[in-house]
């Protein structure tokens, strides 16, 4: 099985994101809110030691997302989606889509003979790729982090304390919204950030703080989102030791060489 014959003639894979049992990958092949066709791709995986659940699926289920401008002057598109979702054993899968309900699921169903090594394969070869560990390997040229520039995707983010995480109520956990507050700002971000060569929508710090019954500050894990700018080079990294406090909407923004 060959992953992109799965998906629409002229969609392909453009972001590709893998973190510790997370992987995200996106394809399309014009902006969704320009008309194009767009799938994105959620495997969540089972932690060592944890009991995956039987298999089961998910009903095809409809929603929107709404589209920004730099114009406020300009009416916003909304793009209709559909999604579904499936849980076996290994984790579960979510797929998104601005397609019709037909074309969601003659890609979920290919999706199924689909293996991890294939996935991988794929995600390596995607123009924008984002990886913890450097697993999918280096967008552009690889260069070392020196000792004052922090790239902050997927580094040091558990060694921040409350002070440079989110309010947990305020933490943005659905990929639509983070998507919309992207789209109605990714001109200004690029704008502001020169040295960015794209910008996406991303895991965010995954943590955030809040208050126990006796009033003492504490952090939790949380599945949230983040807006990630692509760097050219480590010297356009931010200086400094963990710089997570620049949020748009709730929204951290993290940087990323990858």
């Amino acid at each position: 099985m060959v992953v992109a014959n799965v998906f629409p003639r002229g969609v392909t894979l453009q972001v590709a994101g893998l973190q510790p049992l997370e992987t995200v990958l996106t394809y399309f092949d014009r902006d969704k809110c320009e008309g194009g066709t767009w799938f994105e791709l959620h495997v969540t995986g089972v932690p060592d030691g944890a009991r995956g659940e039987p298999y089961r699926e998910g009903p095809i289920t409809a929603g929107t997302i709404t589209c920004g401008t730099p114009d406020p002057a300009v009416p916003r598109a909304v793009v209709n989606t559909v999604a579904m979702t499936w849980t076996g054993p290994a984790g579960n899968v979510t797929l998104v889509s601005s397609a019709d309900r037909h074309a969601l699921r003659r890609v979920a169903d290919g999706l199924r003979a689909v293996t991890k090594d294939q996935w991988i394969t794929a995600a390596r070869g995607s123009p924008i790729r984002v990886s913890a560990h450097g697993e999918l390997g280096p967008l552009g040229r690889s260069e070392p982090a020196t000792d004052d520039a922090v790239c902050t995707l997927g580094h040091t983010a558990d060694l921040v304390g409350p002070d440079g995480l989110p309010a947990l109520s305020e933490v943005v956990t659905d990929q639509a919204t983070a998507e919309a507050i992207l789209a109605a700002n990714r001109d200004r971000l690029l704008a502001d950030h020169p040295e960015a060569m794209a910008a996406t929508v991303g895991p965010g710090l995954r943590r955030a703080w809040t208050t126990t019954a006796g009033g003492q500050i504490t952090v939790v894990e949380v599945r949230d989102f983040a807006i990630i700018l692509h760097l050219r080079s480590v010297k356009d990294c931010p200086r400094g030791v963990a710089p997570f406090t620049t949020f748009i909407q709730g929204i951290p923004i993290l940087y990323s060489l990858q």
